[in-house]
């Protein structure tokens, strides 16, 4: 057991002494906190007063109490924090307070908790130290002792010390206590999300609200409906956080629900704001040098009182469960993405039906953007971009996203930058950087209000297709403006800088259009006026002039959309029919084709060209853009403009607990470069990082290729191979050797072909073998082992062809080809053996389950030799190296090593037919084991099998040339699945 520290154990027997004075009325929490609740965390580990001196962002304690105004509460007392980030709240209370029955504490800690989505939080007054389920929601109706994990009363402390530090203690927060808490927690029953609840009330708010709307105000089309309840309920939300944050008097918005015309009141409110803020969210009247008209829809709407009335009662304590003073950003960001993704639609009868918007209905839902891959992406663009960079400089960065959604991106870039500028004028001093600070009630160190103004529209910009979400992204950025603000601090700014509004303009920041598309699509597609309006073109240089004019963007971020543009080669539904015909007017777009079109490929190429020399790109995608032959032009494009790229990569897809996007069955990748000015060489760097989950703290995989090692493997495809170091040197050994060709290197030798009968296509030829015997047999990829045909299958039935069907109704189809190679098109990402390979030496048509290979006359390698080393364990390892998915393709075939006769070397060709015979030598005893009728026989013909393999085996590595090293580690990685298998390829990322 722990031995708990001096300090603790005095603090315990102070309390025993002084109780009744500790626990009268006499002495207030104040004291509790300075005498005893800080040096109890001191004990635990934690900086409470900060005498590291971090700087603001990181440390370790922030302190709110200062906060509280005559007993109500505007944030909890302390957020402990690591790395910045919050991780569980402490509320403290006096002594003479019993917590331990004290319902009202415990609900508001709790809201606090469960509000900004911590698994914990802690409600103290020494006298107990009580610890809080904060993943379970809370309700007002709840006793003191719901949701209580744990609850240590003083006298109890000493003995139980090690269980509250394995808990509490910063090395054990540190170690992931509280994750694997929360961990825990979201697979017990009974715990419910922040995020998920609010959601579900917002979607249901918009339903009533859009409901009311339509009824009483018949004359609205389905745009200005949609445009009507996102800015009401905009409206709504953000001056309820406004009030929760001190910053608008607490209960406005539930005085104007007294009596009739309710909406009537509302506005009288939301017209006062545009007084105050100047945000496009409040912007009712034509003012000179706005680019955007005023708001002339939702002044004259008629909403029923009742509606309103539902809506805004559900939003204050202590029906809601939220204290909006502490809901993070990315909450409100991730709940605004998920409620962005349906839209209103109206019924012949003018009945509102909200529906998935067709882009999340092909993407199967949205994915918010998990806030530590945001925090990374933003940290490793910007980060180089600020090193060493003067204030004055610094103020010049210019950083998009160009499919901003909700703004996470966003509000990730401009956290990063107020968290800079906020250390980079406290250490100047000179007396611009002291306008640009000011310390808050708590003694921290803040960005003025009119700092912040000016880094958010100098700095930050946006493009996003779908309106709302551009409202939405300029609502999350005021909202973080405003943060850490009072009504006290932010009007005593705006006197002090003669400033009239609180808040910036950002029309000419966030811009509504579509990124891909230019205005020049009128001029190559047909568009009627409300197509042209939903394709929404958009010139980023009409929309950002002067960035474009000076050589582009310091910095591109984000995650674009994964949207197949073709399901079906060639076809394509709205607004994609529209956007495949335009593709081909763009000639800067041709390093995105390839396989079937998916947007974020377009997305990467453009963001390339956003971006000024020396700028840099990050942004996460599938982690198809690695190896998929379908993206091979977007990988050399990016490989060839980007200098030293950086891949990390998250292959897992297959646990939600450990993927990056939980209801996405999606392997991802996050990709980081920089631009050249001009074209980078062969010696361009790739640096890869595989993550075996989607915690970027545990240990990678790691490898630095060049992009010259890439096209060793193809020049044309340029695969990544995702493995460690030590793999890739001997992989780069293989290619390297003089002997060695790729299978597309032998010319016309070789045909290698998917089989050549689809059964979708050709289904209606297609018989059970028993049903049809005078059919011609069809042979798919479950009957091929290796070296044989199999007797019994492990799923289906044999099954026949109609041949003679199929060429009277398609004469040009040619006729099935004896001898050939048959494989195994589709094999487990897991299994040792991918390749599957036999020689087919009847003539059977193949199924499209299967691929073939047929050497032509004069072909200067033998069948016999190429299915012997196909199934051989060098070339299972090879082949995993840059297998994308389950998928046995032709073009990983034609990228295999194949070692080839050197004319000079007698012993090579002998290695060669060695190889051959070894493979034929399987062949014969897998025939004896199938007529085999004894057990003992059997088993004689299994051990000679194991011997068979390893001659085999030891015949291609001493062929190769391999040290006993290289094959001991070739053996090490085929008893355990490779991480590359685990990629989604990039067709399936739709």
């Amino acid at each position: 057991m722990a031995e708990p520290p001096t300090e603790v154990k005095e603090l315990v027997k102070r309390y025993e002494r002084e109780r009744r004075v500790l626990e009268s009325a006499a002495y207030g929490e104040a004291d509790t906190r300075k005498e005893f609740i800080e040096p109890l965390f001191t004990a635990l580990g934690w900086d409470v007063v900060n005498k590291n001196l971090f700087s603001e962002a990181y440390k370790d304690v922030v302190n709110e109490y200062s906060l509280k105004i005559g007993g109500s509460h505007k944030a909890p007392d302390y957020a402990f924090r690591i790395g910045g980030n919050r991780v569980f709240f402490v509320e403290a209370k006096r002594p003479g307070i019993d917590i331990s029955r004290d319902t009202p504490a415990a609900y508001q800690l709790r809201r606090y908790g469960w509000t900004a989505k911590l698994p914990i939080s802690v409600l103290t007054n020494f006298r107990h130290l009580a610890v809080y389920d904060c993943t379970r929601q809370p309700s007002e109706t709840d006793r003191a002792n719901a949701a209580r994990t744990l609850l240590v009363p003083w006298k109890d402390l000493v003995d139980r010390w090690a269980e509250v530090e394995e808990l509490l203690g910063k090395n054990s927060v540190y170690q992931g206590s509280l994750q694997r808490y929360f961990d825990q927690a979201s697979r017990r029953r009974g715990t419910s999300e922040v995020d998920g609840l609010f959601l579900l009330q917002m979607e249901e708010w918009r339903k009533t609200l859009a409901q009311s709307i339509a009824k009483k105000n018949p004359e609205l089309s389905v745009n200005e409906l949609n445009e009507a309840v996102q800015q009401t309920l905009d409206r709504i939300v953000f001056l309820r956080i406004a009030e929760d944050r001190g910053i608008e008097p607490y209960g406005e918005l539930k005085d104007a629900l007294k009596g009739s015309g309710v909406y009537t009141r509302l506005l009288n409110i939301f017209l006062a704001a545009d007084t105050r803020y100047d945000s496009g969210l409040f912007h009712f009247k034509a003012e000179k040098g706005r680019s955007t008209p005023p708001d002339k829809l939702t002044p004259g709407l008629v909403i029923e009182d009742k509606v309103l009335r539902d809506i805004v009662e559900s939003m204050y304590y202590p029906t809601s469960p939220y204290e909006f003073s502490v809901m993070p950003a990315d909450i409100l960001g991730q709940v605004y993405e998920q409620f962005l993704g349906k839209v209103i639609q109206l019924t012949g009868r003018r009945s509102v039906v909200v529906e998935d918007k067709p882009e999340v209905r092909r993407a199967g839902g949205v994915y918010y953007t998990p806030t530590n891959i945001v925090e990374h992406i933003v940290d490793k663009t910007l980060g180089p971009l600020l090193a060493d960079k003067s204030i004055r400089a610094a103020r010049n960065l210019r950083i998009p996203d160009p499919a901003c959604g909700s703004g996470s991106f966003l509000l990730g870039a401009f956290d990063y930058l107020i968290r800079w500028f906020t250390n980079a004028h406290a250490e100047s001093g000179s007396g611009a950087s002291k306008q640009a600070l000011y310390r808050d009630a708590s003694g921290q160190l803040k960005l003025t209000l009119a700092e912040r103004r000016r880094i958010l529209t100098s700095s930050i910009f946006g493009v996003d297709i779908d309106r709302q979400a551009v409202e939405v992204t300029k609502l999350s950025l005021m909202l973080r403006v405003l943060e850490g603000e009072t009504s006290e601090t932010m009007d005593s700014q705006l006197k002090m800088f003669h400033v009239e509004r609180a808040l910036p303009d950002l029309d000419r920041n966030i811009l509504c259009g579509n990124s891909l598309v230019d205005s020049m699509v009128t001029s190559v597609v047909e568009l009627t006026p409300e197509e042209e309006y939903d394709l929404n073109p958009f010139d980023w240089a009409v929309g950002f002039p002067e960035i474009m004019s000076s050589k582009g963007f310091h910095a591109v971020i984000g995650n674009p959309p994964y949207d197949v543009i073709e399901k079906d080669r060639g076809k394509a539904s709205w607004p994609h029919d529209k956007l495949r015909e335009y593709i081909p007017s763009r000639t800067d777009y041709a390093a995105a084709l390839g396989g079937k079109l998916n947007l974020y490929r377009f997305f990467l190429v453009q963001s390339c060209a956003l971006l000024r020399p020396g700028g840099y790109l990050g942004m996460i995608v599938p982690m198809g853009l690695a190896a998929d032959i379908s993206t091979g032009n977007t990988r050399k494009h990016l490989f060839t403009y980007l200098a030293d790229t950086t891949l990390d990569c998250f292959p897992q897809k297959d646990n939600p607990h450990r993927r990056i996007f939980k209801a996405a069955k999606l392997s991802t990748m996050v990709i980081v470069g920089k631009k050249n000015a001009t074209k980078l060489t062969a010696q361009n760097q790739i640096t890869t990082h595989i993550f075996p989950g989607n915690n970027m703290t545990e240990i990678s995989t790691d490898n630095v290729l060049t992009l010259g090692d890439l096209q060793l493997l193809n020049p044309e495809n340029a695969p990544v191979p995702l493995v460690a170091a030590d793999e890739w040197a001997v992989c780069r050994d293989i290619h390297s050797k003089s002997h060695v060709r790729r299978l597309s290197e032998l010319g016309d030798s070789y045909v290698v072909t998917r089989g050549e009968i689809n059964q979708t296509t050709y289904g209606g030829y297609i018989a059970d073998a028993d049903e049809k015997s005078e059919y011609e047999p069809l042979l798919k990829g479950v009957e091929v082992g290796a070296f044989e045909l199999r007797e019994s299958l492990s799923q289906g039935k044999r099954e026949m062809l109609d041949a003679k069907a199929i060429r009277k109704d398609y004469p040009r189809k040619g006729g099935p080809i004896a001898p050939r190679i048959a494989t195994q098109r589709i094999t487990g990402v897991d299994e040792r053996q991918r390749l599957v390979c036999a020689i087919v030496t009847a003539k059977m048509w193949f199924a499209d389950s299967t691929n073939s290979i047929v050497g032509v006359d004069n072909a200067p390698l033998s069948l016999e030799y190429l299915v012997a080393l196909l199934n051989s364990d060098l070339m299972q390892w090879r082949f995993r190296l840059t297998s994308s998915n389950n998928n046995v393709g032709t073009n990983e075939l034609l990228d295999l090593p194949i070692a080839v006769h050197d004319p000079t070397s007698p012993t090579d060709r002998r290695l060669l037919e060695r190889v051959a015979r070894a493979g034929q030598r399987i062949a014969a005893l897998k025939a004896q084991e199938r007529a085999e009728k004894t057990s003992s026989g059997a088993q004689r013909i299994a051990r000679m099998l194991v011997s068979a393999w390893d001659a085999l085996d030891g015949a291609v590595y001493e062929l190769y040339g391999l040290t006993r090293a290289q094959r001991d580690l070739i053996e090490r990685r085929l008893q355990k699945a490779p991480l590359a298998a685990q990629l989604a390829g990039d067709d399936d990322a739709a």
